[in-house]
């Protein structure tokens, strides 16, 4: 990316998922930082990236110093001074004179939470809830026997802004939302700009929102260039696909683009796939900075490999911070065997059930409580897709069995890792070892969301090999927040004109799968998954307004989902946003399933029959299959 893109001013490094923070935290507890932190393993040894250290910084260091180009990561983690620290040793080891390093932290709340539930400053906050105003909050008391990993703030773009603005060349902050890592640099570059550093200036809120869009297409890198993409088949040398630039201008326009001579493509495609992954109401997007409404954002190809972005409105932020804690509670393991033969499915089920019940039995012998939680799952006989399954996948001659378990002990979970290898001996024929060695029992971590006033959360900013100091802040502008959100599903409504409603109409229907009629990407919020449906023309559209609907989708997807399923609406990017609550087995690092953040879900919902008049078969696209 840097060989390839000579006018680079920002490199972003973006590390930072729910699942990230829950490992870390779990890293922390289980190592302390010694001398010799230079030794950093992926996750980073005492809390932060280690992969930041070795895959960024080492090899790239006299680049993106000769070249001043600025960095700003999340990759601090749970120890952003620790890795400034690291960043300015490795610098003086090569030779080279260090930046000026900044550290933003105080998104750390680990040590006050107990003084927030006191004060009634820890409000319970479900990802799929809007934020409401304290009157309405529910304060949370946790329960005694909850002890915490971590508790960080979702802090904003300003104290970037402010990191930069002093001089910072490179900027490592702990928790923040990811589109800050972008709204921050802009804030910097922009700040004379009327519009831009006036809240009062009608087009202020929409410039932060469409800079923070820019921040949330880029964030997940190659996903906006061809990656994780539906129509896959015509994306190029995976290899060496590139990663995503964002050109931003003062007016809030935005070009996605990437490096030239990389693999990969940037269309209006790739670009919607991303825009509509892991959101929920698209006219409430919460950020700490401003509230973005995406209804009317559109995307235009101006070029190959370029694709403009627009359109997207702003309104002024909450009073809170989310916060995302972690807490152990007790061990899981899974085990995978391999299962292969005629009517391997129904093997793999016996086995299970057979290995299951030795275990509780061991258990009970033993006087210990039985399992807290089972999952099991028969990869390859498609059973994700639930009752919608192929038959041909059911009757598949070799599959994998995954058995995962929770338990309060890691006794108990032993006793169940050490029953699964004799199942090759004394249970179905035809099976083999699908990982290697006895299964290990991890530490079961829990996932919670919550709100926290903005005006207790103390900012601090540190400059590391600089003469100028930042005073601690507390970044609490009060504003009046004007809450809105999507009309859910219309679909028993019409408002289609009289040509279109003709189009529409068809006694020749047709079954196709739903992949001919859109794209698809799906995500996780918390427990919660959303499933983004782009429609491949605006005609499409209209029709899967009336045809595509929550029930519809509900039912399909039935096997995954505990709660309900909205759905919005997108126009501007002929898109629906469906919202799966309480559909990931806890979500995280707290299921128990192999696609706990949703992953796959897109694609499955993709596979839906669906009905369509013959006179739409010129607009959606070919499709078999079969390769």
């Amino acid at each position: 990316l840097l060989l390839r893109a000579g006018n680079l001013d920002y490199l972003i490094g973006d590390y930072l998922a729910e699942i990230t923070m829950g490992l870390l935290a779990r890293m922390k507890k289980e190592s302390t930082i010694s001398s010799n932190q230079n030794k950093s393993t992926s996750m980073g040894q005492g809390g932060f990236i280690g992969s930041f250290v070795t895959t960024v910084w080492k090899p790239l260091m006299k680049q993106l110093l000769r070249r001043r180009i600025k960095v700003v990561t999340n990759a601090g983690g749970l120890n952003p001074y620790g890795l400034a620290q690291e960043l300015i040793r490795l610098t003086k080891e090569a030779g080279l004179e260090p930046p000026i390093v900044a550290v933003v932290q105080g998104d750390d709340l680990l040590n006050r939470i107990e003084e927030f539930q006191k004060n009634k400053n820890f409000y319970t906050f479900d990802d799929t809830d809007t934020i409401h105003n304290l009157n309405e909050m529910n304060p949370q008391i946790l329960k005694e026997n909850i002890k915490l990993l971590s508790s960080n703030a979702y802090l904003g773009a300003k104290p970037i802004a402010d990191c930069l603005n002093a001089g910072a060349q490179v900027v490592i902050t702990g928790r923040c939302v990811d589109s800050a890592l972008v709204l921050g640099p802009l804030l910097h570059e922009f700040r004379d700009i009327p519009a831009w550093k006036n809240v009062q200036d009608p087009n202020h809120w929409n410039l932060l929102a469409s800079a923070s869009l820019a921040g949330h297409i880029i964030e997940c890198g190659c996903h906006a260039t061809g990656g994780n993409f539906t129509d896959w088949q015509i994306c190029s040398d995976w290899y060496n696909v590139g990663f995503p630039i964002a050109e931003c201008y003062p007016d809030g326009s935005v070009i996605i683009t990437k490096g030239e001579n990389t693999g990969g493509l940037v269309t209006t495609a790739t670009v919607s796939e991303q825009i509509v992954y892991e959101i929920g109401d698209p006219a409430a997007y919460y950020l700490p900075d401003v509230i973005v409404d995406l209804r009317d954002v559109v995307v235009e190809q101006v070029d190959k490999d370029k694709v403009l972005v627009k359109g997207a409105k702003g309104k002024p932020p909450t009073k809170f911070y989310k916060v995302s804690s972690t807490y152990s509670d007790g061990w899981k393991l899974t085990a995978d065997l391999l299962i292969s033969g005629f009517h391997a499915k129904q093997k793999a089920l016996k086995v299970a059930d057979s290995i299951l019940m030795r275990a509780n039995f061991l258990l009970s012998s033993r006087n210990l409580a039985t399992f807290d939680e089972t999952n099991v799952e028969i990869i390859g006989a498609e059973h994700i897709f639930g009752a919608n399954a192929s038959i041909e996948a059911q009757n598949s001659r070799e599959v994998v069995l995954r058995i995962s378990v929770r338990h309060q002990s890691i006794e108990g979970l032993k006793m169940f890792g050490a029953e699964v290898p004799p199942a090759a001996l004394s249970m179905a024929p035809g099976i083999t070892g699908a990982s290697s060695g006895t299964p290990r029992p991890q530490p079961y971590i829990y996932h919670l969301s919550n709100l926290v006033p903005k005006n207790v959360v103390n900012v601090e900013l540190i400059l590391l090999n600089s003469k100028n100091s930042l005073a601690p802040r507390i970044y609490d502008e009060q504003y009046e927040t004007i809450i809105e959100t999507s009309l859910l599903d219309q679909s028993n409504k019409s408002d289609l004109d009289d040509t279109l409603v003709n189009t529409l109409k068809s006694n020749d229907l047709i079954t196709v799968p739903l992949i001919q009629l859109c794209l698809a990407r799906s995500g996780d919020k918390g427990d919660s998954a959303n499933i983004g449906i782009i429609a491949r023309h605006p005609i499409l559209f209209q029709f899967l307004k009336q045809n595509l609907t929550a029930k519809k989708v509900h039912k399909y997807m039935q096997h995954f989902v505990n709660g309900k399923v909205l759905r919005y609406e997108i126009p501007g990017l002929n898109a629906f946003n469906f919202l799966l609550t309480n559909s990931l087995g806890g979500g995280g690092l707290s299921s128990l399933r192999i696609d706990r953040q949703g992953k796959a879900y897109g694609q499955i919902l993709l596979t839906m029959p669906i009905d369509i008049p013959s006179n739409l078969l010129s607009f959606i696209a070919p499709f078999s299959s079969k390769l």
